[in-house]
Formats: structure tokens, C-alpha cells, sequence
């Protein structure tokens, strides 16, 4: 065995990951962490921002630009991107896509945004998208 070399691994250490050199600019910080539940196999993007009590179920996707307000609950299978914003308390059912580009022929690949206002619920198979340049560049719902 010449020329092998074995790493000692040592409790607390792993040889897949080294947390001294991981860069967490953009992670939610410790404390919000604390409060929020994201289940093992759905994919928050760095940049996302998690308020307090945020769930987000199985399979979920959440964008980098995306922000959910304190007490958010995604059931499983959610998409959320885009520049988009979830007021406190929401709840968005399986299957629901919220953020995606607009469907509008006139869309040319702008900056928009979806804004949505406090304790909406978007039930099965909902799909709200942000606004187009022509029409101001913002879809917004209200409070419920």
C-alpha cells in the first residue's frame, strides 16, 4: 500500500463536507432556523428567505428570490419562484405553482413580481403568476 494515504476521521468530522470552509452568506440565520421545518427532500435555494414557523413539505421547490412571510405552510409538492413574496400565515396546497413567468405573449423577460398579502390559501393546482412590463411589472393579491 505505498503511496496511500488515510485520513483520520475523528467524531464531529466529515470527510464529505467541511463546515469551516462552507460559504452561508444568504442562509437564513440560526435562530429563524430553529423555528422552520423543511422536510429532507425539498429544495429551499440559497437566497430564499424563511420567516419563523415556516413549513415546507416533501418535494417542495422555493426559488432564490423567494420570501415567505412568519408561519407559512407549503403541503407537499409546492413550486414557488420567481421574485415572489408570501405575506404571514399562507397556505399553499399540493401541485400549486406560484411565481413561474408569466403566460403572456407580450412578456419579454423582465424583472416582475408576484406579491401576495397575509393568510391566503392557494388550493390544489393553483397557478398565479407575476405581471408583465406592459402592465406594470406586479400581480398583486390582497390580504384575505
Amino acid at each position: 500500500m505505498t503511496g496511500t494515504r488515510r485520513k483520520h476521521i475523528t467524531a464531529g468530522s466529515s470527510p464529505i463536507a467541511d463546515r469551516h470552509n462552507h460559504d452561508w452568506t444568504g442562509w437564513p440565520s440560526f435562530s429563524t432556523l430553529l423555528t422552520v421545518s423543511i422536510h429532507p427532500v425539498a429544495i429551499v435555494e440559497k437566497g430564499a428567505q424563511l420567516g419563523r414557523s415556516v413549513q415546507v413539505g416533501p418535494y417542495c421547490v422555493v426559488g432564490p428570490n423567494v420570501v415567505l412571510g412568519d408561519g407559512c405552510r407549503l403541503h407537499h409538492h409546492v413550486v414557488i419562484d420567481g421574485h415572489t413574496t408570501l405575506g404571514e400565515g399562507c397556505e399553499v396546497f399540493p401541485q400549486a405553482v406560484l411565481g413561474m413567468p408569466p403566460q403572456d405573449l407580450k412578456f419579454a423577460g423582465e424583472r416582475t413580481t408576484l406579491e401576495i398579502g397575509k393568510h391566503n390559501i392557494f388550493r390544489e393546482m393553483v397557478t398565479a403568476h407575476p405581471g408583465t412590463g406592459n402592465g406594470g411589472g406586479v400581480t398583486r393579491i390582497g390580504d384575505r
